[in-house]
């Protein structure tokens, strides 16, 4: 990418790049239950130098620990059924910064996602299941902004800035789940939820259909989605 002045006048040529490198374990612990933990390196070269400012990357590394439950497969009177369950806390890292400063430091995206389903299985080959996700970020509550009334609820910016930058990776966790400007109301108002459902033929053909929802103040996310798969095997003698 050409960062020009002029037209025909480049000031630098810039070349952002971000990636991330995981690994992860998985345990059974059971028939019925499974856990797994993932680590991740993380290295953000997105920063546009200006003027004599430095443009160094922001480094970090992050930790995610999953569990996922099912259970064996119950006869009811028209169908067999398959419950499931699980958790993912995702991300759970130390800021990253790009002026190596607490000030422009930054939290990783960590969330708590929960979530179940419940699989009808009508016979061999014609499955449906349907599936349910909370999603919650682990991240402090910005001290300023709007209200539920759109109302402002703290004047000076930078105080708030920098309570907010101040605050640590655990303390951040912790008081994700009660810091909300407007009390209780608000702090559930932070949770997202998605709903969905997938049609499985034969293990072979598969439609989904979906909907996320996010309330309008927290970002507005709401939407639609539609998916189909397909499988296919092939076998040589």
């Amino acid at each position: 990418m050409r960062q020009t002045r002029d037209p025909g006048e480049v000031v630098s040529v810039i070349k952002p790049s971000e990636f991330a490198l995981d690994g992860s374990y998985s345990l059974q612990l059971s028939e019925k239950f499974s856990m797994a933990i993932a680590g991740r390196y993380i290295h953000s070269n997105l920063k546009v130098a200006i003027d004599n400012s430095d443009a160094t990357s922001a480094n970090s590394f992050a930790i995610d620990i999953g569990g996922f439950y099912q259970s064996q497969e119950i006869t009811f009177n028209k169908f067999n059924g398959r419950w499931r369950a699980g958790f993912n806390v995702q991300n759970l890292g130390p800021k990253r910064s790009y002026d190596n400063d607490e000030i422009s430091a930054n939290f990783l995206p960590a969330n708590l996602k929960l979530g179940g389903g419940f699989d009808f299985i009508f016979d061999e080959s014609n499955t449906l299941s349907v599936n349910v996700e909370f999603n919650k970020l682990l991240v402090p509550t910005p001290k300023y902004g709007v209200d539920l009334n759109g109302d402002t609820i703290v004047n000076d910016d930078e105080i708030a800035t920098d309570d907010y930058r101040s605050t640590g990776l655990f303390s951040g966790v912790f008081n994700s789940f009660g810091d909300a400007p407007n009390g209780f109301s608000e702090e559930f108002k932070e949770i997202t939820y998605a709903i969905g459902s997938e049609y499985s033929f034969k293990d072979a053909f598969d439609m989904r259909l979906g909907y996320f929802h996010e309330i309008i103040i927290k970002g507005a996310r709401q939407f639609f989605s539609l998916g189909t798969g397909f499988k296919y095997k092939c076998i040589k003698n």
